[in-house]
């Protein structure tokens, strides 16, 4: 197993993160009143022993929530997964196989239930009787999960702290372009704040990748980036969906990561739960500001070393293969390429004809 984030709950927290396992019954089951209750959320292990038995479990469906019900065959080579009214009657729609799963078999069945009720998952393996002859492996070990993903719709939460209060931190992080930070939120009231520089003219995207720390998937909670510019005042948002924006200026800004909730009162994200909200953010300058070319492009240029060579590879009004390789090695001498060196290899692909660069070599440097 490979986990890729940890989550410690907060001192003094009382609550459970996970799935409960329900106990296993070897009676048939295959009617309305002696169908056994399970819960959703929860996990139920059966098994089939005898041809065209089958097991009812009964669950309690909420009006307007999404559910995903999952029945993987163990042993049993051909699961067949049903969903009953209260009265035993089919309701469509059927289930899917799940083809990315890697051995076995799986079935998923998702219904966004019309009106409160009770509703009957009937479980059981696939076979038919043809002539006196059973086709088909209707026995065996399955495994049953049901899912809450909650309203499909979510509902937007005020921020709990105020965005001055926020910026004025000392220990406020900053999120690099190019780097990634991740961490999780409480509640559908809380925003985590990052001081970000920015270039005028350079196009961003903020990468969001976000979920329930427990895994589970809630329709109603969805990422949320605010960008504000070094000011404070609200530049762009994005919900569920990765932020873009072409800046405008040069200097700060501050990027907040908060979540929706699917609960129509609160800030808890899932009902009488206080599993937090965990995610990944990536900063990305997609394109650079682009330098356009120019009459005195060489007046332009600010690092003295790159001046000094490119001032003398166009004494001949060119630059040659060698002499682009000698200011490309100069720029390498420091290990990293400053700001001012960048500035200068731009304005090289951007007057690259005038210095008779072939199109070749400029794409290569730009």
């Amino acid at each position: 197993m490979k986990c890729t984030n940890t989550y410690s709950p907060p001192t003094g927290s009382d609550f459970f993160i996970g799935k409960a396992v329900e106990l296993k019954t070897d009676q048939q089951t295959d009617s309305v009143n002696a169908a056994f209750e399970h819960t959703i959320g929860n996990i139920v292990q059966g098994e089939i022993v005898l041809d065209n038995d089958r097991r009812w479990y009964k669950v309690q469906l909420r009006k307007s929530r999404a559910y995903e019900f999952h029945l993987f065959g163990d042993s049993m080579q051909s699961p067949s997964l049903y969903l009953r009214d209260h009265q035993g009657a089919p309701v469509f729609p059927c289930p899917k196989r799940d083809k990315e799963r890697s051995s076995g078999e799986k079935l998923v069945l998702t219904y966004t239930a019309p009106e409160d009720g009770e509703y009957i998952l009937d479980a059981g393996g696939f076979w038919s009787h043809v002539n006196g002859t059973n086709t088909g492996v209707a026995t065996g070990t399955f495994s049953l999960q049901t899912f809450d993903l909650g309203l499909n719709s979510y509902r937007a939460v005020t921020w709990d702290t105020d965005f001055a209060v926020a910026a004025a931190n000392e220990g406020l992080s900053v999120l690099g372009v190019g780097n990634s930070v991740s961490d999780s939120i409480e509640n559908a009231a809380n925003r985590d704040l990052y001081k970000v520089s920015l270039i005028e003219g350079a196009s961003y995207k903020f990468r969001i990748d976000g979920q329930l720390v427990n895994g589970e998937v809630d329709l109603g909670v969805q990422p949320r980036l605010f960008l504000h510019s070094g000011e404070g005042t609200l530049v762009v948002t994005e919900t569920n969906n990765s932020l873009e924006y072409k800046a405008t200026e040069t200097g700060d800004f501050y990027i907040a990561v908060g979540a929706t909730t699917g609960q129509s009162t609160g800030v808890k994200f899932r009902e009488n739960s206080a599993v937090p909200y965990t995610y990944k953010l990536k900063a990305i300058q997609s394109r650079a500001r682009k330098t356009e070319p120019a009459v005195n492009w060489y007046a332009a240029l600010k690092d003295t070393e790159v001046s000094r060579l490119v001032g003398e590879g166009i004494s001949d009004s060119s630059l040659s293969r060698s002499e682009v390789l000698e200011i490309l090695e100069s720029i390498k001498d420091g290990a990293l390429v400053d700001a001012d060196e960048l500035h200068d290899l731009r304005v090289l692909v951007a007057n690259h004809k005038e210095v008779v660069l072939s199109n070749y070599v400029a794409t290569i440097l730009d």
